[in-house]
């Protein structure tokens, strides 16, 4: 009896933490609430709770080279905005600095070594399944003509922008009836329609892990259900994102040696599937825009999938050039303040972000950071014989070269994923490490054994 009552004391104080960690992700990807003051409030009010169940269980010795790299890179950041008197880049890396706190509190809600629990896996799954439904219901109303006139929202705590909005309960759907065809992408309540395709890849990939782990059809109509919320979204860099991870399904099998040691070879193995990969996307792309319309007025599957003239994966807002020339006089980066509002330093792309932010130590920092997680925690997960655990790292390869794209790698819903990857990855290599163990000790105790009879023979 006691233990049970402790069983579901704990279940309860689990779940509790993980509405809490929704709000928290949600907050930061979402414009449900408009008022920068209780935007402010909310993410307050969730950092407070945080920073209490960091302190009573804190990150195992295994996480903190991340973190530290983690910090590494923000300490860069500081510096770029040191060296060019940016006061509000140093404040820009405190609020994101705050929002990244979410994976040192995830990383110590499980025991290293430990499989992380169910409801911690399903938490954005539940909340994928529900904005999908919403972005299918508003590609159906959209499809069948009967989708309310759109209005004008004012969200003030995103810089005064406007948004169009066809209903409150579907969210928003960007419009576009160019080159006399009609098409719109789900956003729901999203602050972008990539964003939502970028939150969607990791329910997607992880409920077809259920359903390969149990064989239930529920978490395949799931899968289905996320899989079409994603298209509707109209994202290529989602698209993307979601197709690296089907691939790494397919190169990284099962293995029992899940655990290998970083090497020359394998960097370059690594390296040389990730660009053969990316340039077949990339002509794919420009095959897309080459195809015409039926006036021949131009592509109008090329503007569906990419919406600009770059006919690229590495589209022109990714500000490639600005950067370089910017870096060549200042090596160690300009700080984050250049990259609010629209600039020439305004850019989508997660890498050139942190870069002009904090120049070549940022880069340093950056392979730091994506080496240790994918060669120590994602690899073991992916060589894993645990499909759910295989499909979480998966997701999380997805979603990050999503952000290549589009984002930061500093989104709360990103950084659940990285934590949940981590817990999988060490959850994978310490049963490996056991299992080895268990094998060392029976071949040691089988000679022991043989050794007696041999000499009695």
């Amino acid at each position: 009896m006691t233990h049970r009552a402790g069983f579901r004391r704990h279940s309860l104080v689990l779940g509790a933490v993980m509405v809490l960690m929704s709000v928290w992700m949600l907050e930061y990807s979402t414009f449900l609430v408009r008022s920068r003051f209780w935007d402010f409030v909310i993410k307050l009010g969730c950092l407070g709770p945080g920073l209490v169940l960091l302190v009573a269980r804190p990150p195992a010795r295994a996480y903190w080279r991340v973190i530290a790299l983690y910090a590494a890179l923000f300490a860069t950041a500081v510096i770029g905005a040191v060296t060019t008197l940016d006061l509000v880049g140093i404040l820009q890396v405190l609020k994101i600095a705050l929002g990244f706190m979410i994976l040192p509190v995830m990383l110590g809600l499980v025991s290293p070594g430990q499989a992380p629990p169910s409801v911690v896996i399903k938490t954005p799954v539940i909340w994928g399944v529900t904005f999908a439904i919403q972005a299918v219901a508003l590609a159906a109303y959209s499809l069948s003509g009967r989708l309310p006139a759109a209005e004008p929202i004012l969200i003030p705590r995103l810089g005064e922008q406007y948004r169009q909005t066809a209903n409150p309960w579907f969210g928003i759907g960007v419009s576009s009836s160019d080159w006399g065809y009609y098409h719109q992408r789900a956003q729901g309540w999203f602050i972008e329609p990539s964003i939502l395709g970028a939150f969607l890849i990791y329910p997607t990939v992880v409920l077809f892990g259920y359903y390969r782990q149990t064989g239930r059809l529920r978490y395949l109509l799931a899968t289905v259900v996320c899989a079409a919320g994603l298209g509707f979204t109209v994202s290529v860099a989602a698209a993307l994102g979601l197709a690296v991870s089907v691939l790494a399904l397919v190169v990284f099998r099962p293995s029992a040696r899940v655990h290998h040691r970083i090497s020359l070879p394998i960097l370059l193995r690594t390296g040389a599937m990730l660009i053969a990969f990316l340039w077949v996307s990339n002509f794919a792309l420009q095959q897309a825009y080459a195809i015409r319309g039926s006036e021949g007025r131009g592509s109008a599957v090329g503007y569906l999938l990419g919406r600009d003239d770059d006919q690229t994966l590495i589209r022109g807002s990714a500000r490639i050039d600005e950067t370089l020339e910017v870096l060549s006089r200042r090596p160690l980066g300009v700080g984050l303040g250049g990259t609010l509002g629209t600039s020439e330093l305004t850019s989508a792309s997660a890498l050139i972000y942190w870069i002009q932010a904090g120049g070549a130590p940022a880069a340093v920092a950056l392979i730091g950071i994506y080496g240790t997680l994918f060669f120590s925690f994602c690899l073991p997960a992916l060589r894993s014989g645990h499909q759910v655990h295989r499909h979480v790292a998966a997701a999380f390869l997805g979603v990050t070269v999503h952000n290549l794209s589009y984002g930061n790698w500093m989104a709360p819903f990103y950084l659940f994923g990285v934590g949940a990857m981590m817990i999988c990855g060490e959850s994978a290599r310490r049963s490996a490490a056991a299992r080895r163990e268990t094998a060392a000790t029976n071949a040691r105790v089988g000679m022991a054994v043989a050794r007696p009879i041999a000499t009695e023979v």
